[in-house]
């Protein structure tokens, strides 16, 4: 079975425009109505639905870091743990619209528990209001860096095309982001994997210990930066700037495109003019050399995406991961 994924098409998009200069800004994204021009008046709270020091949090973090000093408000963080970011975003989407509360949104992490269970995720894909997308972490499918078994991609592939589900292959839960990523190459490649789901942290030490063969992640691990662990793809449309030395899904011939988003998002009814507040402060952030450095350092290349160019790519996703989710028979009423 071919999973067709329709990202790369707008991933490459993105990319083009970005490059160019044709990016352009939609000041009246969202339903909100115009707000006081005033704003910001006081101190904003940033929902982090996730532990800090995870990649959500640290990429933030130093996101934060810039547009403080670009702002006109002091900016803060808020961790509220639980449910894979469900319980933070959950509580974000009951936030006042008035600009003060908001959150990092991480699609598809956003998307995939509304896509799988929708009648027990208590939000709805519509009460996110993005503002633009500071940085795309894209998948990769990682290796141990002492496991000499497996050089390239195809190394994995051969092996499993001789030995169906022969390799174990650690991911998040048996529907999270990993295994959407998982189902993506095995329907490219027609091979078979044993899925081994847990916790992220738990299946980085698995790996290196070699309790498992392979990891459905991305590229923002430390110990990818550190040299514990090497990736042989990566699922974007070009090399990741950081690993240019490792091949991607696409020009090895598979339709494999995912990536993480770093979205920062109001709440529903937010005004546009909050909206185009801090869709400037994003462009102006992706723009110091600095924070690219700072922020590339961690594995999560800068890409910058304006209110109206987010909302489109992510929307896109959302049908993607449907399309997957149907296809896997995934979803749970």
């Amino acid at each position: 079975m071919k999973s067709r994924v329709r990202l790369a098409t707008i991933l490459a998009l993105m990319m083009t425009m970005a490059a160019c200069g044709e990016a352009t800004t939609d000041t009246t994204a969202g339903p909100g109505t115009t707000a006081d021009a005033s704003y910001p008046e006081s101190g904003t709270q940033w929902i982090i639905p996730f532990a800090p020091g995870g990649g959500a949090d640290a990429s933030f973090r130093v996101f934060m870091k810039y547009a403080d000093a670009l702002s006109d408000t002091s900016m803060s963080v808020v961790n509220i743990e639980g449910a894979g970011g469900v319980t933070g975003w959950s509580q974000f989407v009951g936030s006042p619209p008035d600009g003060y509360t908001l959150t990092l949104a991480t699609p598809p992490f956003n998307l995939i528990p509304k896509v799988l269970l929708p009648e027990s995720t208590p939000y709805e894909l519509e009460q996110f209001q993005y503002m633009c997308v500071f940085a795309v972490s894209p998948n990769a499918l990682l290796v141990a860096e002492d496991d000499d078994r497996f050089s390239t991609l195809e190394d994995v592939l051969d092996y499993l095309r001789e030995n169906p589900g022969g390799l174990a292959a650690a991911g998040d839960g048996a529907a999270g982001t990993d295994a959407i990523h998982r189902f993506q190459l095995e329907g490219a490649a027609d091979v078979e994997f044993t899925y081994v789901s847990g916790d992220s942290a738990g299946n980085s030490q698995k790996l290196i210990a070699g309790d498992v063969d392979v990891m459905f992640s991305d590229t923002s691990w430390t110990q990818l930066q550190a040299g514990k662990i090497r990736a042989l793809a990566v699922a974007s449309v070009e090399r990741h700037p950081s690993f240019p030395d490792v091949p991607s899904y696409t020009e090895l011939g598979y339709d494999v495109v995912g990536a993480r988003l770093r979205a920062p998002a109001a709440p529903p009814g937010t005004p546009a003019n909050v909206i185009a507040y801090w869709e400037d402060i994003c462009r102006q952030v992706t723009e110091n050399p600095q924070f690219v450095e700072e922020i590339e350092a961690i594995g999560q290349p800068v890409q910058f995406m304006d209110s109206q160019q987010a909302t489109s790519f992510i929307e896109q996703m959302v049908r993607d991961i449907q399309r997957i989710a149907d296809e896997q028979d995934l979803v749970q009423e």
